[in-house]
């Protein structure tokens, strides 16, 4: 069973209430400011067993001889009380296969001496790690530096997807780093990555040390991660995000170190590719770990199904693996730049009505404004791209909204002369 609330801003109590009522629950997909780090607590303990009606001082309590289906998926989204304690908790949750999470301060989460360790260790404690997650999304995090990439990559060795879209990096925490604090890379892939890298024209020197540095700590943690398909570096900058692909899709060097190409994505840069290659490699390999079937509660000794419980129970496991597979998948098409940017923003400035098909379909927020204020219609009017407004209009753009200097799509369209998007009929 899946409880989708992407938009209903819920306290912890009616959150839990609504929880507690399906015992069954495995996928909740909540977008609330109102979720506190003691609601995800209580969410979590609801899985020891089931509910009794009721509550007692705001906690509810297993009910006796009741068990409670794992949660599948959470995706959490928005919820900006929450910590990185929040996310140490779920990343604990027994049978959880996969979190979505955003809006976390990652600033003094993981240290380097615990990631070098992290490191050094995670091939052969790996195994002995609890997580079963498949997936991880942390989309639009702040201050990602390298002690919480590392503790990210050992907290999750079962892996097969690595989410980061739209993060911001510690850049400062790379550049002229001690010696210590630098991860280890096998030669092939140390000389491949310096070999590989593109500064951008007006990159200084800290910047490539700085993207260099980065770069090092993510091709550490997909070493540490022998599962992971994909990795995606959304709004990364371009040159890191090119040479990380570049030594990840090396089948030569990775075929040296036992482990097969590692897919990169960036859903800024060419959505309709991307978009489709997600899903179909997240569709392949996001599965439920525990399929089961029926909405009631179930006794911890309960019977052995019989094959009609079983093939219901498959066929909720494909209902819920491809909701899933939805939000994952849209929770990356919303992430965002540091000027707010989404991926639908990159694809109507520069006229990709392809990638702006794919983006809407995938549940991009059509109406999201970054600093200045502009929509993507606003972008696309302002550039000239009247294919492009048609599509945003169909999919039900607002032609109303003004950037913060108070020009609408209609206005910047007159004023640059471009009279096809005049013509689409924007008020």
């Amino acid at each position: 069973m899946a409880l989708l609330l992407p938009s209903l801003p819920l306290e912890d109590s009616e959150l839990l209430r609504c929880v507690a009522s399906l015992p069954r629950l495995q996928l909740l997909d909540v977008s609330s400011r109102k979720l506190t780090h003691s609601g995800v607590t209580a969410l979590l303990q609801l899985t020891g067993g089931g509910v009794q009606e009721g509550q007692q001082d705001g906690v509810y309590e297993p009910a006796a001889g009741k068990c409670r289906a794992p949660y599948f998926m959470l995706n959490l989204q928005r919820c900006f009380q929450l910590t990185t304690g929040s996310l140490d908790a779920l990343l604990a949750a027994p049978g959880l296969a996969c979190l979505a999470l955003s809006h976390l301060d990652l600033g003094r989460w993981g240290t380097e001496p615990e990631a070098l360790q992290g490191l050094t260790t995670a091939a052969g404690s790996a195994g002995r790690c609890s997580s079963e997650l498949q997936a991880l999304v942390l989309q639009n995090c702040l201050r990602l530096h390298a002690g919480a990439i590392a503790a990210l990559a050992a907290a999750v060795p079962s892996a097969r997807f690595l989410m980061l879209g739209g993060c911001t990096l510690a850049l400062a925490a790379f550049v002229s780093p001690p010696a210590a604090s630098v991860p280890h890379l096998p030669q092939p892939m140390l000389d491949l990555l310096h070999a590989a890298y593109k500064a951008a024209p007006t990159s200084t020197s800290a910047t490539v040390a700085a993207h260099i540095g980065v770069a090092q700590w993510l091709l550490a943690a997909v070493l540490m991660l022998p599962q992971l398909e994909a990795l995606d570096l959304t709004f990364f900058p371009l040159p890191l995000v090119a040479v990380v692909r570049r030594v990840l899709t090396d089948a030569e060097v990775l075929a040296g170190l036992g482990r097969t190409p590692v897919e990169v994505w960036d859903f800024a840069s060419d959505a309709a590719t991307v978009v489709e290659q997600a899903r179909s490699l997240l569709r392949r390999h996001l599965r439920p770990l525990s399929p089961s079937a029926g909405d009631g509660a179930v006794t911890c000794d309960a019977a052995k199904p019989d094959s009609s419980a079983g093939s219901a129970g498959a066929r909720v496991a494909d209902l819920l693996a491809e909701e899933a597979v939805r939000c994952v998948i849209r929770c990356a098409v919303n992430s965002s730049n540091t000027s707010r940017s989404t991926p639908l923003h990159m694809a109507a400035m520069t006229g990709k009505t392809a990638g702006i098909r794919k983006l809407l379909a995938a549940g991009v927020i059509v109406d999201a404004r970054d600093t200045g204020g502009a929509t993507a219609l606003f972008l696309a009017s302002e550039a000239g791209h009247a294919d492009v407004c048609t599509a945003l209009l169909a999919a039900g753009a607002d032609p109303t909204i003004s950037n913060a200097a108070g020009e609408s799509p209609m206005y910047i369209a007159a004023l640059r002369g471009h009279l096809g998007c005049v013509q689409v009929r924007l008020p």
